[in-house]
This record gives C-alpha cells, structure tokens and sequence, in this order.
C-alpha cells in the first residue's frame, strides 16, 4: 500500500507539474528495485521503467571498492604524512638542532634552509645572528686572550727593568733546567750593587730607579739566548748561565763584575761609577 501510494504521487507530479520523470526505491515481490515514472503528454501514457537494483549493481563488487577506496585513502595519508614530514617536521627539527647546538657553545656555522617559507625565513634569521654571536665571540675570546697574555707578563716581570721578576725567573729557571739535562751544568749569579742605599740618598730615588735600569740592560746584553736574567728584588739581579765548562763560572762572574764597574753611569746630569758583588755558584 505504502509502494501504491508513492507510485501514485509519482505519476501525479509528473502529470501537473514540470518535473518530467519521477524515480524512487521500491519493493515488489520481496526484492529491491528502482521505479522510474515518465509522462508522455501527447499519447497521454505513462512510461513506467522498474530497473532491479541487484542487477544493477553488483553487490559482490562493494568490498572490493570499499577496500580499494580506503587502500587509496590509506595512501594519500601517509603521502601528506611523508610531504608534511619533509617540508614541516624535519625542517623544523633542524632549526631546532642549531638552537640547542648554539645554546651549547657550538656556534661554528650551519646549514642554511633555502626554503622560502616561514622555516626558510627563520633559518637565515637564525644563521645570521648565530654568524654575528660568532663573530663577538670570536673577538671578545682574543681580547681576553690578550689581556691575559698582558697580564701574565706584568705578572712575570718586572715593571721597572723589563726583565724577569722573581716569580718570572724561577719559571725560566725550571724550564731551562728541565730542557739542560741531568748531566748539562749550570751557573747561578746573584748580583748586588754596592752602596745603592748611598745613591738614593744622595742623589734620589729616580736617580736610584735608573740605575737599576742601567744595570738590568748591561746584564741583558751580556746575557745568551739560552741563559736566563731576572730581577730578584731591590738592587739585586740573578743570572743563570747554561752550558758551561768545568771552571769557567768564577772567570764569567769575573767578567760580569768588571763589565758592570767598568763604564760609568749617567744619572741625569752626573756619572756615576759603581761597583758590583758578584756571588757565584755551580749546579751540577
């Protein structure tokens, strides 16, 4: 009865209305069809069209085209997944790379993203303050460098003369021994100037401070590339002679006495003419 009355507003509709053909499901004798209702307004007939859908439609054919149809979505997936990956997650992971590798101290250069997108923008963004951090790294390390360097030499020498300073002449003196060998001999020198106290008194202190100078030179100049001069403190000097002969250090320490009393010094407008102590002693 349902079927009859649905056949008949059909077949009404398509009589006084525009629409020329009605279709709609139906069920006869226990199957499924589809009833198609056309009107043929000349002849006055209906044409009436039941198609069964069974034959229609292969029914058998449904899993496979579902399978199909979620085998293709499966795929499109994991393609947008791998292109997502590709072009999203591994870019960033990059990005992500340099900052924990700058935020390590590693701030040699990287690989730059070429990508003209947001990554891409911020990549070079990135690059470029990473290059310049390099940069102001790079020269904030060899100003601290040099200061250190300069700092150790006013730590090792001394200030007045140029030559070693106590702490700076033992360190040339370890060196020197260690590299010299057990069986090399050495000489040891302290060297005190003679009435210095006199100079500074008579004279004054600045005459006192370049006389201290004077000295320092002289014994400079007589003093080898592998010998080492220093400092020790006041009016006293130290001298370490390498390499010598069985003998030799009183005819050295002779020499120095001699090259130091010998020529007078001028303080300002005055010569003056010293006189050195020489003690000397091997090590063997």
């Amino acid at each position: 009865p349902e079927d009859r009355e649905t056949m008949q507003a059909m077949m009404d509709r398509v009589t006084s209305s525009d629409v020329q053909v009605e279709s709609h499901f139906m069920r006869i004798n226990g199957a499924e069809v589809l009833v198609g209702v056309g009107y043929l307004d000349r002849l006055g007939w209906y044409n009436i069209t039941v198609m069964d859908v069974d034959q229609i439609i292969d029914r058998g054919l449904f899993l496979p085209i579902g399978l199909l149809l979620g085998a293709i979505m499966l795929l499109s997936v994991m393609a947008v997944g791998f292109v997502f990956k590709r072009q999203v997650l591994d870019r960033l992971a990059r990005v992500e790379g340099r900052f924990a590798a700058v935020h390590g101290g590693r701030i040699s250069p990287g690989v730059v993203d070429a990508g003209t997108d947001e990554i891409g923008r911020m990549s070079r963004a990135f690059e470029a303050m990473a290059a310049q951090v390099s940069g102001n790294t790079a020269r904030l390390e060899k100003a601290v460098s040099e200061r250190t360097a300069e700092l150790k030499a006013l730590a090792y020498r001394d200030q007045l003369t140029g030559i070693a300073n106590r702490r700076g002449f033992i360190e040339a003196f370890e060196r020197i021994r260690e590299d010299a060998g057990k069986n090399a001999r050495l000489g040891l020198m302290l060297i005190d100037i003679d009435a210095f106290k006199t100079v500074n008194d008579t004279i004054g202190h600045q005459a006192g401070d370049e006389l201290v100078a004077e000295v320092a030179r002289r014994l400079t100049g007589m003093s080898r590339a592998a010998d080492a001069c220093g400092r020790w403190g006041g009016d006293e000097f130290i001298l370490l002679v390498s390499d010598i002969e069985p003998g030799e250090l009183k005819l050295l320490a002779d020499a120095v006495r001699l090259a130091l009393s010998t020529r007078p010094v001028k303080l300002g407008e005055r010569e003056v003419t010293i006189t050195v102590s020489v003690g000397a002693s091997e090590i063997a």
